[in-house]
């Protein structure tokens, strides 16, 4: 299995928005998803929600997996999604790092990376 860290930090009191559009030059079989916290997550009232979605050439966009981190989340801390069904990603088809809610409530705090989880086929 590979890893690919998606190398720039998320804000998670950033406004929703995609984080990144990524292409595969070889098919994948994307298997798992993380978010790893760098900053840890404080003074929150809603936590905030990423995704991982995915655009099959010629196709609609699909959420595949979403991941909520909690509140108080230390720094240092993979939180891992909860068992998805794995899908194939072909080299003209896109995946989406998304990130659905921002943190709301108090001094919001907190960043990490994205983490996916794949095989090349």
């Amino acid at each position: 299995m590979s890893v690919l860290i998606y190398p720039i930090t998320e804000d998670v009191a950033a406004a929703a928005a995609d984080h990144a559009n990524l292409n595969f030059p070889r098919p994948i079989i994307v298997e798992g998803f993380s978010f790893i916290v760098s900053t840890a997550v404080v003074g929150t009232t809603t936590a905030p929600v990423v995704s991982l979605d995915h655009t099959p050439s010629g196709g609609s966009r699909a959420e595949k997996v979403t991941l909520t981190i909690p509140d108080t989340t230390a720094a240092k801390i993979k939180v891992d999604a909860a068992a998805f069904a794995k899908f194939r990603v072909n080299p003209a088809d896109s995946i989406h790092l998304e990130h659905k809610t921002a943190a709301v409530g108090g001094v919001i705090a907190g960043v990490g990376h994205y983490v996916i989880y794949y095989k090349v086929i």
